[in-house]
């Protein structure tokens, strides 16, 4: 470990969290977009490294913890570096409790996103503008289309799902979402026909990870997320033109295949950002554009597919040879 994080020091921006095993290439990439932000300066970096699992891991992780041991630019960076594999989850949600310790509020990045130079300013200024707000849950960075419509104003909220692809989040806000979704809050769901059609209305994903959710609740992902906002009305801020890119379309990425037209997505190239508008512009258009999204992304045959996979694997196990 190269630091230790102490007690919270007076700083000026929220830090950034990057969990990280091996990808050392897209990992070197995302940090030093992360570094010609305006603020890079006045912001903790804090690293997941993981342990690799298997040999092929090694050469990556490596070249990480080579490239740590001579990273500068920001205010401070602390590593968390495993001494076993953690897996992906553990590494994530281990590292943000000992933030929480330490921080009110923290950005996540994945190791392949790609951030604009105005990326830090977008959320640092999101997380003080809308900090009491009660509608709001977190402050995206990442944009889902490049024709979102708009006038004059730089953002906007949705109520239709959530990005972990770079956020933003007060500590209160995952606070409130983990004291709200328990097992029981998702099981009371799934029996009550009202919020049971709503889920299903809504998209067969979300009817899904709901059912998973009601299994672990201690899931915490872009779906659950998104369930908990459907319920508890809550908004995500997100910016007209996109501030992340992910990179991990190029294959490499733990849930993505290979999508050229992701990877050549669109980046805010000012160096500045500001608020402009309220973020309801265009809300309804929006949202129905969001909503199909959502729809086309996992059919009503597709998520048959995946809960029968899910009761067979856990009442019919496969059995170790």
């Amino acid at each position: 470990m190269l630091t230790k994080i102490k007690t919270q020091e007076l700083c000026l921006a929220s830090p950034v969290f990057i969990p990280t095993l091996c990808r050392s290439e897209h990992f070197r990439k995302c940090v030093e977009a992360l570094k010609r932000n305006s603020i890079a300066k006045q912001t903790d970096l804090i690293i997941g490294l993981d342990y690799p699992a298997k040999d092929s891991h090694q050469k990556g992780y490596e070249e990480i913890r080579l490239y740590l041991a001579t990273l500068s630019g920001f205010r401070k960076v602390i590593v968390f570096e495993r001494e076993e594999n953690f897996g992906s989850a553990r590494n994530i949600e281990d590292a943000i409790q000992k933030i929480l310790e330490n921080y009110d509020s923290f950005i996540y990045l994945e190791d392949d996103n790609e951030v604009s130079p105005n990326f830090l300013e977008y959320v640092n200024k999101g997380l003080v503008k809308f900090k009491d707000s009660p509608s709001v849950f977190a402050i995206c960075g990442y944009s889902f289309y490049d024709d979102i419509p708009h006038d004059n104003n730089t953002f906007y909220r949705q109520n239709r799902g959530m990005c972990v692809w770079g956020y933003g989040i007060h500590k209160k806000w995952l606070e409130a979402y983990r004291q709200c979704f328990t097992r029981s809050y998702c099981l009371k769901k799934l029996l009550n026909p009202i919020t049971l059609f709503k889920a299903a209305a809504c998209s067969c994903s979300t009817l899904l990870f709901l059912v998973m959710a009601a299994k672990n609740s201690k899931l915490c992902t872009d779906n659950t997320y998104s369930i908990y906002m459907l319920f508890e009305s809550k908004d995500v801020i997100m910016p007209v033109v996109s501030k992340v890119r992910n990179n991990g379309f190029d294959g490499t990425g733990e849930h993505c295949g290979i999508n050229e037209k992701m990877i050549k997505k669109v980046l805010d190239e000012q160096s500045g950002f500001e608020f402009i508008g309220s973020g309801m512009e265009y809300r309804k258009e929006i949202e129905d554009k969001l909503l199909l999204g959502k729809r086309r992304y996992m059919t009503f045959g597709c998520m048959c597919k995946h809960i029968s996979r899910m009761i067979r694997y856990r009442f019919f196990p496969k059995k170790e040879l």
